[in-house]
């Protein structure tokens, strides 16, 4: 009986201790160069970048790679020089020293999201963010080329997060009926924008 009572009570304490190492909270990431924390969502892994060289209005990079279900085959051969940790990720987040409300004039202008009149916006939502905000922007091309039908460039969603001094944008193209991956990638970067807390 003691037994069975010290192996039920090491197996709680094990759960106990592995629970919070499994939970969301564990996969927050503090960069205070960029002035932000963030969730890492599900097909994500969040890539340390050393010594990366900002310019112009560049305050921080963000790199990551897709795991799981989204991960990507590498093509060729990957340089692992430190100078060219962009091969090595499969996309990064810039924040620029550039407030949300002015990155988003810049992306809702004709030359911006809208491509000089290829896409059209559809809709646009903003979500309250501790110390910030977020604004999703859907756009749908008007007159689509072989070459967008091609390449599942139909739809545009793109993400602008931020507060009164600097901000973060990305766009995220995929076709008129969404795959089941393009679903995942909508969703994976939905949670992690949301996830942004500006200090």
């Amino acid at each position: 009986m003691k037994r069975i009572t010290l192996f039920v009570l090491s197996i709680l304490y094990f759960v106990t201790w592995a629970g919070p190492t499994n939970g969301k909270e564990s996969n927050k990431i503090l960069r205070d160069d960029c002035h932000l924390s963030f969730l890492v969502p599900r097909h994500l892994e969040y890539v340390e970048v050393d010594n990366a060289i900002t310019t112009g209005k560049d305050e921080c990079y963000m790199a990551f790679k897709y795991t799981g279900d989204m991960q990507t085959k590498p093509v060729g051969h990957i340089p692992a020089a430190p100078e060219d940790w962009r091969a090595m990720t499969d996309f990064s987040l810039t924040v620029k020293n550039i407030s949300l409300l002015e990155n988003l004039a810049k992306i809702e202008s004709g030359d911006g999201a809208q491509q000089h009149g290829i896409f059209h916006l559809v809709s646009k939502k903003h979500i309250v963010l501790p110390g910030g905000g977020l604004y999703v922007l859907n756009y749908s091309a008007i007159k689509a080329t072989a070459n967008m039908k091609k390449l599942r460039q139909l739809k545009e969603m793109v993400f602008v997060a931020g507060n009164s001094v600097r901000s973060i944008s990305f766009f995220l193209y995929s076709g008129n009926q969404l795959s089941g991956m393009e679903k995942m990638k909508n969703k994976m970067f939905m949670d992690l924008f949301s996830s942004f807390q500006f200090l």
